[in-house]
């Protein structure tokens, strides 16, 4: 599970997919994903490590730390009821999936620029 993502493209790919997701309630990621279309971890914001950033470490660092607890009981629950995950998921994703097409997005772009 990732700790620190800008904006966790391969959720967006596996609700495209009918994939259950289960992501940290945190990051870039919220843009699309919701309680009502994937398992979201709780956690808390924490001071990175130096080891885990690509540039320079400062006291502004900071990093997701999902509740390693919540997260096992996200898996446990998309386990036992993979049939309604999946099919709840998959009525909310319909909603959020246009808004990340191409044509979409490169319409969203050009519009910006006009």
């Amino acid at each position: 599970m990732t700790h620190a993502e800008a904006f966790y493209l391969p959720g967006l790919e596996g609700l495209a997919s009918g994939k259950i997701i289960i992501s940290p309630k945190y990051g870039g990621q919220l843009d699309f994903l919701s309680d009502q279309n994937s398992l979201l971890v709780t956690g808390k914001k924490i001071r990175a490590p130096a080891e885990a950033l690509y540039w320079s470490d400062t006291i502004y660092s900071e990093m997701f730390n999902p509740d390693i607890n919540d997260a096992v009981d996200k898996l446990r629950f998309a386990y036992e009821n993979k049939d309604f995950c999946l099919k709840s998921f998959s009525e909310a994703s319909k909603e959020i999936l246009p808004n990340f097409t191409w044509q979409k997005i490169t319409n969203d772009i050009i519009g910006i620029s006009k």
